[in-house]
């Protein structure tokens, strides 16, 4: 009876342990912080969506804006004047504000924005967006033309778009949720006047799924992902590494094509700008899909 008596105390503690309320262990104990993650996901369904550069006057108290022209060069004023910080190519002693995309040296994507971050004045910035600074703007790879003179003193700037119509490729960027919308906010926030020479140095952005699809005549050739550290300089001369993370042949007419492959531990960009290319051909590949989703997190470098 006694031995029964004392397994039973024993037992009864035992309970009377399990059951009481454990001791939150504190956040400084633990041997690691769990980095931020938030979820992302961008789609790209609309003809001549696919964006370039973003542009952001930096000054104040003026009226400033940025025309895309029909034949793709830029034309930037100031309170109603051409603007005399920059030209391109520079042909006399005043400026006049406008990029001829025509003449071999402007007609790059880094050379277009390495234009603008030299200005003179320091009041009109610019960065890429999709694409490397190697891409070149021709007849064939144009840029959208705007209606009208846009406003590019908005927080996210004048997002710049190519001309769809002249080349059957699509672009996607991937850092965050229609991110073509925020337009030159991560490299410069509200109230930032100089560049960030590149705001993904912390961040491993990480694509789980995508779906890439052209209709009716339409044929992807190659679907490719991405990964761009950049090295921004707000005067202008700035720089960049481009890897291709992963490249995929694409598929038959009419039939989606998916990066499906990492749904479980995902396709990392750390450290650098992550966007998707479709390499497309054929009569109708303007009607496309371009679905990217994932997360992203803040990492320590």
């Amino acid at each position: 009876m006694r031995n029964f008596l004392k397994i039973l105390a024993v037992a009864v503690a035992a309970a009377v342990a399990f059951s009481a309320p454990l001791t939150p262990v504190s956040a400084q104990a633990l041997p690691f912080t769990v980095p931020a993650r938030s979820y992302i996901a961008d789609l790209n369904i609309t003809l001549d969506n696919t964006p370039i550069f973003a542009i952001k006057y930096v000054g104040t108290g003026n009226a400033a804006t940025v025309a895309v022209e029909a034949d793709s060069n830029l034309t930037f004023v100031v309170n109603g004047v051409a603007y005399n910080g920059f030209e391109c190519p520079v042909a006399g002693p005043t400026l006049d504000g406008v990029i001829d995309v025509s003449d071999g040296a402007c007609n790059s994507a880094g050379e277009i924005v390495d234009v603008i971050n030299n200005d003179v004045n320091h009041l009109f910035k610019a960065v890429i967006l999709t694409g490397t600074r190697a891409e070149v703007v021709t007849a064939a790879t144009a840029l959208l033309a705007d209606a009208a003179d846009n406003d590019v003193t908005r927080p996210e700037g004048e997002i710049v778009y190519r001309e769809q119509a002249g080349v059957d490729d699509s672009y996607v960027p991937f850092w965050g949720n229609n991110v073509a919308t925020q337009g030159i906010l991560p490299w410069l926030p509200v109230g930032a006047t100089e560049l960030n020479p590149n705001p993904f140095r912390n961040t491993d952005t990480v694509l789980l799924y995508g779906h890439f699809n052209v209709t009716n005549a339409g044929v992807i050739t190659n679907i490719e992902a991405h990964c761009t550290v950049e090295n921004y300089n707000s005067r202008g001369n700035s720089s960049e590494v481009d890897t291709v993370v992963f490249l995929k042949a694409g598929a038959a007419t009419g039939v989606t094509a998916l990066i499906n492959e990492f749904l479980y531990g995902g396709l990392h960009c750390q450290g650098g700008k992550f966007w998707f290319y479709e390499e497309a051909s054929g009569a109708d590949t303007t009607a496309n899909t371009l679905l990217v989703n994932g997360y992203q997190e803040k990492i320590a470098r």
